[in-house]
């Protein structure tokens, strides 16, 4: 069952690469041909409707501090202190995994503002980055775990594969002549952090978790992992901007951040692999000592 679960998971993360390929931008068009449409035909309604409803805009993200504060409240309550210390590891283990996936995307620019590349060519590397090599570092990552047959020994290996690409492309100067080498690293680092997608939620039957709870669970999971969307593309903008004279220092000191994270990431993922290994060991102890006892009579 947990094998299953493992591969329904690398499943969903490969079909969110295709929906996300074929379908993003005409759906992102047509909702915004109908919004300009309903704006502009029906300008002032909106405009005196914005004005009068705008307190009511306060109810939704009420709602949601609730849900959030309700959550951390009933995860780290006595009835859910059976997700210790794996729960809050693979929840950390997941916000560095993605935070690598955001932060890929300021790749491709590092291309165009240090070794001129030029803007259709920069273009297609990004597609090829964000979707064709999402199908194959999903896909792949799921080979590696049935190989290994260890979603969290996987990641392990793969932040330090990321941390060590990275490290690369720190090192190699911006040199034109040097392009095609950055260009293969940038592609190959891409590959291993998007492998991450399906890896980290095909790590979730490690956890045992009640089904009762499993809502709970993958809803502060999915908290803990997506969070640094709310800000760490701001942060990296803010060092690019510190560094208008010496750009190239400022996209490395973004790669630091990145192996960072990554070395962060192989720490915790060390951790709950060991832990994890000490739990099945534990239980099959146990088993074989329930077996080996006689029967009472």
């Amino acid at each position: 069952m947990k094998n299953l679960e493992s591969k329904l998971f690398l499943l969903i993360a490969f079909f969110i690469g295709t929906w996300g390929a074929l379908f993003h931008a005409m759906q992102t068009g047509l909702i915004a041909l109908g919004l300009i449409y309903n704006i502009v035909k029906y300008k002032d309604d909106f405009v005196r409707n914005i004005k009068k409803y705008k307190y009511y805009v306060a109810i939704p993200v009420i709602y949601i501090l609730y849900s959030a504060v309700h959550t951390l409240i009933i995860v780290t309550s006595g009835k859910y202190a059976g997700l210790k210390p794996g729960f809050w590891l693979l929840g950390f283990m997941m916000f560095c995994a993605y935070a690598l996936t955001v932060s890929a995307a300021r790749m491709v620019p590092y291309l165009t503002s240090n070794f001129a590349v030029a803007a259709g060519i920069a273009a297609f590397i990004g597609s090829v980055r964000t979707y064709g090599i999402q199908y194959i570092g999903n896909i792949g990552g799921g080979f590696v775990v049935d190989k290994l047959g260890s979603a969290v020994s996987t990641m392990k290996y793969n932040f330090l594969i990321c941390a060590a690409l990275l490290l690369v492309l720190i090192l190699i100067p911006a040199q034109q002549s040097l392009l095609y080498l950055v260009i293969t690293v940038v592609l190959l680092a891409s590959l291993f952090i998007q492998a991450f997608r399906g890896i980290y939620w095909a790590s979730l039957p490690l956890l045992d978790i009640p089904e009762k709870y499993m809502g709970t669970a993958i809803g502060m999971l999915g908290v803990m992992a997506y969070v640094p969307d709310a800000f760490i593309l701001t942060i990296y903008g803010k060092i690019l901007d510190a560094n208008v004279d010496a750009v190239e220092a400022g996209y490395k000191y973004i790669f630091g951040i990145m192996i960072g994270l990554a070395l962060v990431g192989f720490i915790l993922a060390f951790i709950f692999d060991k832990t994890n290994k000490k739990k099945k060991v534990v239980k099959s102890t146990g088993k074989q000592d329930d077996i080996a006892q006689p029967a009472r009579s």
